[in-house]
C-alpha cells in the first residue's frame, strides 16, 4: 500500500512540474511576442530559442520563424514553419505556419505555381482561419502579376465582402 501511495505522490509531483515548465513556456512565448511587437525581433529570438531548445512548443516554434522572417532571414525562418506543420499538426499554428511557406515560396524563390499552390491549400484545409483571407490575398496578387485581372476581381471581393477581415488592416 505504501509503494501505491509513493508511486501515486510521484506521479502527481512529475506531472505538476511538467505544468510548471509549461506555464513557464507560455510566459517566455508571451515576453517573445512583445518584443516581436515592439520590434525587438533578436530579443525575441533569444527567448523563443531558449523554448524551443527546452521543449519547443507549436507556438514558440512559430514565433521564432516569424521573428527571422522579420529579421529578413527567410531561409532561417522556413525551418521552423515546415516544423510547424510536420510536429504540431493539430496545433492552431498551422494554417500560419502554411501562410508563411507560401509567402517564402513567392517571395524569395519567386515561384508563383508553388506559392499558388500552397495558397490553395490553405483555402481548402483551413476555410474559416484569417488565413484564408491573407491567401485569398496573395492568390489576388500572384493573378494580377500574370495579367488575370478577372481572377483577381474575384479573389478580393471575396475578401472585400468579409467585415472582419484581417487583410483590410
Amino acid at each position: 500500500m505504501l509503494a501505491l501511495v509513493a508511486v501515486i505522490l510521484a506521479g502527481g509531483a512529475a506531472f505538476m512540474m511538467q505544468q510548471n515548465r509549461l506555464a513557464q513556456f507560455k510566459r517566455l512565448a508571451a515576453e517573445a511576442e512583445e518584443k516581436m511587437e515592439a520590434r525587438e525581433y533578436a530579443d525575441a529570438v533569444q527567448i523563443l530559442k531558449r523554448v524551443y531548445d527546452e521543449g519547443h512548443t507549436a507556438r514558440a516554434t512559430l514565433l521564432l520563424g516569424k521573428a527571422y522572417y522579420e529579421q529578413s532571414k527567410p531561409s532561417e525562418a522556413i525551418k521552423y514553419f515546415a516544423e510547424v506543420e510536420k510536429k504540431h499538426a493539430r496545433s492552431g499554428y498551422v494554417s500560419e505556419a502554411v501562410m508563411y511557406q507560401g509567402r517564402y515560396a513567392l517571395e524569395v524563390e519567386g515561384n508563383r505555381k508553388k506559392a499558388k499552390d500552397i495558397f490553395v491549400r490553405v483555402l481548402e484545409k483551413f476555410p474559416e482561419s484569417p488565413m484564408a483571407d491573407h491567401a485569398l490575398y496573395y492568390l489576388a496578387k500572384i493573378s494580377y502579376d500574370e495579367g488575370d485581372i478577372t481572377q483577381t476581381k474575384k479573389n478580393l471581393e471575396q475578401v472585400v465582402r468579409k467585415s472582419d477581415s484581417p487583410v483590410k488592416d
